[in-house]
């Protein structure tokens, strides 16, 4: 048996950058995030993931540079019109996100 389609993505990682914080006209949040994660290698390398929070509470908008988030949600491809034509990227849709307690 074939398993059904399935799009689901945990990432536990570092928050590389301040929150992006945009309220739309209709009153929508939306909520975006760098995570980088580090491998331990070899190769050793540092991915920073794009990730988007629509509607988070308002504690997610103070998360500090360097605090470290678990993530659940999905990959979902945007696209986009510009001069020099068509452009895409993936991005981590979250619907769930859990900040690591302040020591």
């Amino acid at each position: 048996m074939v398993p059904p389609d399935t799009n689901l993505v945990v990432l536990v990682g570092t928050l590389a950058a301040p929150a992006d914080v945009r309220r739309h006209p209709s009153g929508v949040v939306r909520l975006e995030l760098t995570v980088a994660t580090r491998s331990t290698g070899p190769p050793r390398r540092v991915d920073a993931i794009p990730v988007i929070w629509w509607d988070p509470p308002p504690a997610a908008h103070a998360f500090a540079v360097g605090t470290r988030l678990s993530i659940v949600g999905g990959v979902r491809r945007r696209f986009w019109a510009t001069e020099e034509g068509r452009q895409s990227r993936l991005e981590v849709h979250a619907s769930l996100v859990e900040a690591e307690p302040a020591d």
